[in-house]
């Protein structure tokens, strides 16, 4: 290749002796353009990890604090006979229900923005529902996953205990 560039550098020289011969490959060219567009999806990665984490906490302190409002009436209910899935159902109910409308709220949203912001690409790309996906069966299989934790833990403890407090 750097045969090749001076090779022409030479042919170059000697048609335009005046002239000034600068080369560059356009990859490299294309790679320092989106260098920034690279960098920012590396930290915005990051950062997404790290809200998932602090989110995934806060729901599991979330769960536990309503877990605990409700340790009587789980108590009441497992005395009664109530099974792991009716605790689950009251538990969850409440998530599930706020999850479904912040779900609704904000997917459009987002499409539009990024829409809108993919605008300014040369490559145009459209931003439909099946994106959305994979992130939103992956946050309904986190809730799930922690509701029933926080259940099992709840049915799994005493329940004398609870109706005596």
């Amino acid at each position: 290749m750097n045969e090749t560039v001076d090779f022409i550098k030479e042919e170059f020289n000697k048609v335009y002796p005046s002239g000034t011969f600068d080369s560059f490959f356009l990859d490299e060219h294309f790679n320092q353009q989106y260098e920034s567009d690279t960098r920012f999806g590396k930290i915005f990665r990051t950062f997404t990890i790290i809200a998932i984490l602090i989110a995934a906490l806060g729901l599991f302190g979330l769960t536990s604090f309503v877990v605990l409002q409700k340790r009587k009436e789980i108590s009441v209910r497992r005395v009664l006979g109530a099974k792991l899935n009716s605790i689950i159902r009251l538990i969850s109910k409440e998530f599930f229900i706020q999850l479904g409308i912040a779900i609704g709220l904000w997917v459009p949203l987002v499409i539009y923005a990024l829409n809108s912001w993919l605008m300014r690409f040369p490559k145009k790309m459209v931003i439909g529902l099946d994106l959305f996906l994979v992130p939103i069966l992956s946050l309904l299989t986190i809730v799930l996953l922690v509701v029933i934790y926080q259940s099992v833990k709840a049915i799994s403890a005493n329940p004398t205990d609870s109706l005596r407090d």
